[in-house]
């Protein structure tokens, strides 16, 4: 007799709840670099897409993740009821259902492998998204490393101007006093030699300034750069961690199918090595996805 058959729908059950593990944890820090990203201001164009990204993050990615965890715990904590009591009826029938014992166990693999191949969709669909993310924010990030070096390039060239306008200005300020005490250059001389102490004074404060304007630019993009490479670590994690529930997933579908097939066309000895391996890969599933 049957210790366990299909009363309701395989997901109805739940096993498995939500805690803070792996995915948990990676949704979680790619929720705050995101909103970190969103909180900076007066950021430079060539950031535009990231928050653009972060933004699409929050509002689209993010539920979709928390959807398909929802729904990975759900269906491993009933997907192991069933093949709990699939694992039951085998043994108690010494691996050889009879014919009532086999359609039984088949309609229960069955509806558990339907349950599987909506989530194996699932689970792709949602590691693909992670990945086109942290592709999307690599992407970003080299943007603003290339526009940190050029204007580290920028900021050195000036640099090097402004050392040379002081120059300039030490030099004529030199000629002046010297020919001031020697009396050779006369006031028309001195006139000159003032005007020219004017405009390269003119030159030094222009570059000055302009080094000045570099040194706040190129600040507010390394610190964004931070953020922004810290938001790509935590996204590369968060595609780590969907990855490893798409495995699992894919794993836990193809033991499962493996011992459907067992069972529809053998007396099922083998049938409860996939079984047992569906269950213990359903753990690993469940902590994946918790």
């Amino acid at each position: 007799m049957l210790l366990w058959k299909i009363t309701q729908p395989i997901f109805a059950g739940e096993m498995f709840h939500m805690s803070n593990g792996p995915l948990t944890q990676t949704i979680a820090a790619a929720t705050v670099a995101a909103d970190h990203i969103l909180s900076l201001s007066n950021l430079p164009p060539e950031a535009d897409t990231l928050k653009n990204t972060a933004t699409e993050f929050n509002t689209s990615l993010r539920p979709q993740l928390l959807e398909m965890q929802s729904r990975v715990l759900a269906t491993a904590g009933s997907a192991t009821t069933a093949l709990t009591g699939v694992q039951t009826d085998i043994i108690d029938n010494k691996g050889v259902p009879d014919p009532t014992v086999r359609t039984e166990i088949v309609r229960t693999l069955t509806s558990v492998q339907a349950e599987l191949v909506s989530l194996v969709s699932m689970t792709k669909a949602a590691d693909l998204a992670t990945d086109e993310y942290y592709e999307k924010v690599t992407a970003g990030s080299r943007i603003l490393s290339a526009l940190s070096g050029g204007l580290d390039a920028q900021r050195n060239g000036m640099q090097m101007q402004l050392q040379s306008a002081q120059a300039e200005v030490a030099s004529i300020k030199d000629k002046m006093k010297y020919y001031g005490i020697l009396g050779l250059a006369g006031l028309p001389g001195l006139i000159a030699m003032g005007v020219l102490l004017s405009k390269a004074n003119d030159n030094v404060n222009e570059a000055s300034g302009r080094v000045r304007t570099l040194d706040n630019q190129i600040l507010q993009i390394d610190q964004t750069l931070l953020a922004v490479r810290a938001m790509q670590a935590d996204f590369q994690n968060l595609s780590t961690s969907t990855l490893s529930v798409k495995n699992a997933t894919e794993f836990v579908f193809a033991d499962v199918d493996h011992a459907l097939s067992d069972v529809e066309h053998s007396t099922g000895p083998i049938a409860i090595l996939y079984i047992t391996t569906a269950l213990n890969e359903l753990q690993t599933l469940a902590n994946d996805a918790s």
